[in-house]
């Protein structure tokens, strides 16, 4: 799809700058495809119970269940972590292998490996966040840069 013949601008990537001897920038993109994610691990599925009357429901706080949703959404945060990582040149990972769900739990590990801090993996994790949502700032920003163009059209 084109507007006024164009298509939107992919978001710029968010540097993340680590300083200890040799300075290191990681670049993390937004927001992360999640097409692979939910093919490789798709979400649990509630236990059904039998109600009385023989009617049939999903029990939403069968610890089984919220087990398993918890480990669900770790494991969804950690693939956009390694996704959004990606944009930064000459990363490899040594543990993580798209498409492999039980993979996306080790990306504190890899960073750990690396040789981040928890305060630079606390870092990380915001910017993915930040770089995977809409902000208040990014509509503030978009509002305005769409009121100049049309302010622009009219003259």
């Amino acid at each position: 799809m084109k507007v006024r013949g164009t298509h939107l601008k992919g978001i710029e990537p968010i540097p993340i700058p680590i300083f200890r001897g040799e300075d290191t920038e990681f670049l993390l993109a937004g927001p992360v495809d999640l097409e692979i994610f939910d093919e490789s691990c798709p979400p649990p599925k509630p236990v059904m119970t039998m109600r009385p009357g023989g009617q049939s429901e999903p029990d939403y706080k069968n610890a089984k269940y919220v087990t398993q949703l918890d480990e669900y959404a770790k494991k969804r945060i950690g693939y956009m972590i390694f996704k959004s990582l990606q944009a930064t040149d000459g990363i490899e990972w040594e543990k993580f292998e798209e498409g492999k769900s039980d993979t996306y739990l080790l990306w504190q590990e890899e960073l750990r490996d690396y040789g981040l801090n928890n305060f630079e993996i606390n870092r990380v994790i915001s910017t993915v966040m930040e770089a995977n949502s809409l902000t208040e700032d990014r509509v503030t920003e978009a509002r305005k840069s769409f009121l100049a163009q049309r302010r622009r059209a009219k003259v």
